[in-house]
């Protein structure tokens, strides 16, 4: 039963880490 659940959880926490590095690198880029 927890299975599903955990895998969720980190799929989700995984896509923000990607999308959180990504904006951080595009921002980064565009101040300097």
């Amino acid at each position: 039963m927890l299975g599903p659940i955990l895998n969720r959880m980190v799929q989700k926490s995984l896509e923000t880490g990607k999308f959180i590095r990504t904006n951080t690198k595009i921002d980064k880029g565009a101040v300097s």
